[in-house]
């Protein structure tokens, strides 16, 4: 009789090996040529004709191979039956295979090294990535493996971005997975003939384990009495799909077994990888776009045509923005000519200016007593010249300039420009009107690399939709940023586009992708979603992948109590103020690996924030990227992720309905309402304030709305011991959430006469919201009522495989 593998050990370390495999898919990952036909080919021949003899012969040493050929070995181990019949076949015994870390890996390879160039002299044993030229030179060859390795290779990019996030590798997460992975091979074990699915914390031991082919094996037979295949081909999860049906057929009997959920918070299908789908911007675009200070030197400065004047004749130089004099840097007097190495000179900054001011002025009489008049004057627009200037190359500039009403005055110059010093980008955000337009799910070049749920049959995707213009410090239009808000699908969206190529792309993420803070061992060091608290997260995306996460939550709403009047027989009471609030922002930056926060000065009347060389004027649409500084797409998307999210998380009174104004309609006595003024502040317009958005507000009067989509308004369902409370978190450097108003099963508060944008004296909601379910998608539990909401976009479902 087959053991019961949740209570059998197993032959591997799942939890080690699993960072171990983490690690070599980032290595992977990082070297985008690995994925390239004519690299795999390559790799597949080094790998077939010259590895796998030379690991047979030395069987006992289990060596790892150079990193192009352990790619191909990795694919082949994932098909286990596939790699037995196929070591088999091709050198007579099953090749071992063990996960290292990277520096036993690195001490090892020397090894393989060593017997590689005793064995093949004459090949390399590493092939230079980098470049591809020759490496089609296996194109003709064919492999006698049966399995395909190369589509394989490009489905295994898709899963390492499932598991990529930090939750994966800690430590509590794993612990609590590899029961789950017990709970699995237990669900095979008595189910045989059932195409069981794992999600992706499953999967990712699973993976570990075939890593391992012969304990692999070993612990199959042991538990099942069998192999146990894997077939990660299956990927179409539409309804009525192999993997759909089989999905929620896992889940049933995973309920039915156990008891508990099988779908977990961050262990749910999140799309397909952006890389390859977005524009990169390169530096000298960051140049072109950016402000720029050069050393401006004047040779020579002649005036032509003056008027007869009987005064003293002065020329004054100015620097000018815009028709407003900024700074006078010059005066010459005497004869109209002037010609010598530094007849004036300047430092210019298009930060501040653009043009140079040339002003004729006629002086009569003496000091005090005098008089002066301006004869002629104009401007020369310096800005094209210095943006158009080569940053390693002086220019130097003979130009002609008219002067007077008559433009019978003429001056002449000469003057030499240094090389322009790159400054501050400053862009300015030009809003837009939303409007309601049906955009298909369907279709990725309309939503770039946004994961979509296919809607029910018949049901439009009605969204509100804007987009703002971004106009550098030229007037010009650099980027456009378009918003989306789809109630249907539960799902915001934020594209940037450089010019027409759309370059980064942010959107809303919810439980079923990012884990709650107590399903991990220290949420300082992983990206995590506290629902009951009323967060909502936004991933933002490059080419490369994803870039940050923001996340937010509203603290400090406090409802006013009105003071009771005393009487004769009985004390008065004195009110109590309320405060609106103000939005926490945490951003976890892909690159640091930590996160950052800051609390929105709000409360003291200030709107403004800085981030990461980034400042942002919420209130005017002012935007600055500090010289120096690139990734401006995404730090574009970060500044209207972080106005999304004041618009989501921002408390509304309870009979809110979209484009009521939220301002207040009284004062009580001669002290204003305290409030926050989202419809005076530019990025919070243009995010959507008004608009029928997936805020917090309509998941809670909605609570029907968010079932399948990671998204669950009432209890979080989690297993013991990592119940989720609103405080839940990294604690005091995220700050107090703001008293009774954020209990977790809110939507109760009512927003007093001092309500945070409430207004009047409605009710409101405030706070936290309730929980996200990790996995709506799938079914799984049915929705609470009253607290809220968030998360965002559909929950995707379970893993690409199943065996």
């Amino acid at each position: 009789m087959a053991a019961d593998p949740r209570l059998q050990s197993m032959s591997v370390d799942l939890v080690q090996g699993a960072a171990h495999q983490l690690a070599f898919l980032k290595q992977v990952s990082d070297e985008a040529k690995l994925q390239d036909p004519a690299i795999l080919r390559q790799a597949l021949d080094r790998y077939e004709r010259l590895w796998l003899p030379l690991a047979a012969k030395h069987a006992s040493e289990i060596l790892p191979g150079p990193l192009d050929v352990e790619w191909v070995w990795h694919c082949h181990l994932l098909a286990p039956v596939a790699y037995q019949q196929d070591c088999t076949a091709l050198v007579g015994k099953v090749v071992d295979h063990q996960l290292f870390s990277e520096k036993e890996r690195n001490k090892r390879i020397l090894k393989s090294k060593h017997l590689w160039q005793e064995e093949y002299p004459n090949e390399p044993f590493e092939v230079d990535l980098k470049r591809s030229a020759g490496a089609d030179s296996a194109s003709g060859v064919t492999s006698q493996i049966s399995y395909d390795i190369l589509t394989a290779a490009a489905r295994q990019k898709v899963f390492y971005y499932q598991v990529s996030l930090t939750h994966y590798r800690d430590a509590k997460f794993l612990n609590y997975s590899l029961g789950r992975y017990r709970k699995f091979l237990y669900l095979k074990q008595q189910n045989p003939s059932l195409f069981i699915v794992p999600c992706y914390d499953i999967d990712l031991l699973w993976h570990t384990h075939m890593l391992h082919p012969l304990l692999y094996k070993t612990d199959m037979m042991t538990f099942l009495g069998k192999p146990f295949p894997h077939d990660d081909s299956v990927n179409d999860r539409s309804d009525g799909s192999r993997l759909n049906t089989s999905q929620k057929e896992t889940q049933d009997l995973w309920v039915g077994a156990f008891g508990e959920n099988f779908m977990l918070y961050g262990a749910m299908y999140r799309g397909d990888p952006p890389q390859g789908k977005l524009y990169t911007m390169t530096t000298q675009h960051y140049y072109d776009l950016a402000t720029k200070s050069c050393h401006v030197r004047f040779e020579r400065i002649e005036l032509k045509n003056i008027p007869q004047m009987n005064g003293k004749l002065k020329l004054k130089l100015y620097t000018s923005a815009n028709n407003k004099i900024k700074t006078a840097f010059a005066t010459l007097q005497g004869e109209p000519l002037w010609q010598q190495k530094n007849v004036a000179e300047v430092n210019f900054d298009t930060k501040d200016v653009n043009c140079v001011k040339f002003r004729v002025i006629e002086q009569s009489g003496f000091a005090c007593f005098g008089s002066k008049m301006v004869i002629a004057e104009n401007e020369f627009n310096l800005l094209p010249i210095i943006n158009a200037s080569n940053s390693n190359q002086p220019t130097s500039l003979e130009k002609s300039v008219t002067l007077g009403q008559d433009n019978q005055s003429e001056l002449n110059f000469k003057a030499h420009l240094s090389p322009p010093k790159r400054g501050p980008i400053l862009l300015v955000l030009q809003a837009s009107n939303f409007s309601q337009a049906v955009m298909p799910e369907n279709i990725e070049s309309m939503w770039g690399p946004v994961p979509m749920r296919n809607l029910p049959p018949g049901t439009e995707n009605k969204c509100e939709v804007a987009s703002h213009r971004l106009v550098n410090h030229t007037g010009a239009v650099m980027f456009t940023c378009r918003i989306i808000h789809s109630l249907p699908l539960l799902q915001s969206v934020v594209h940037i586009f450089y010019q027409d190529k759309m370059s980064a792309v942010a959107h809303l993420v919810g439980s079923d992708t990012l884990p709650l803070p107590t399903q991990v061992q220290n949420p300082k060091k992983a990206v995590y979603l506290n629902p009951v608290a009323g967060e909502r997260a936004v991933v933002v995306k490059n080419n490369t992948g994803d870039w940050a996460f923001v996340v937010g939550r509203w603290k400090g709403y406090k409802r006013g109590v009105p003071g009771v009047a005393g009487t004769r027989y009985q004390r008065g009471r004195p009110g109590q103020p309320g405060s609106s609030g103000t939005l926490l922002v945490r951003v976890w930056f892909c690159h640091e690996g930590q996160w950052r926060s800051m609390e929105l000065p709000y409360l003291y009347k200030k709107f403004v924030f800085t981030c990461d060389g980034l400042t942002v004027n919420l209130s005017n649409g002012a935007i600055e990227v500090a010289a120096g500084s690139g990734e401006v797409a995404e730090k574009l998307a970060l500044a209207f992720s972080v106005s999304l999210l004041h618009v989501l998380c921002q408390p509304r009174p309870k009979a809110w309905t979209p484009g009521q104004s939220l301002r207040p309609t009284a004062s009580r006595g001669s002290r204003q309402v305290s409030y926050v003024p989202s419809e005076d502040m530019t990025f919070m317009m243009a995010a959507g304030f008004l608009m029928a958005t997936p805020s917090n507000h309509y998941i809670r009067n909605n609570p029907q709305s968010a079932c399948g989509y990671g998204v669950y308004v009432g209890e979080v369902v989690v297993p013991e011991g990592m119940e989720c409370g609103v405080t839940d978190g990294i604690g005091g450097e995220w700050g107090e959430v703001g008293g009774e108003e954020a209990a977790g099963d809110l939507g109760v508060a009512d927003a007093g006469g001092d309500g945070g944008g409430a207004g009047g004296a409605d009710g409101g909601d405030a706070g936290g919201c309730g929980g996200c379910g990790g996995c709506g998608a799938c079914g799984g539990g049915g929705c609470g009522g009253g607290g809220g909401g968030c998360g965002g976009g559909g929950c995707g479902g379970c893993g690409g495989c199943g065996g």
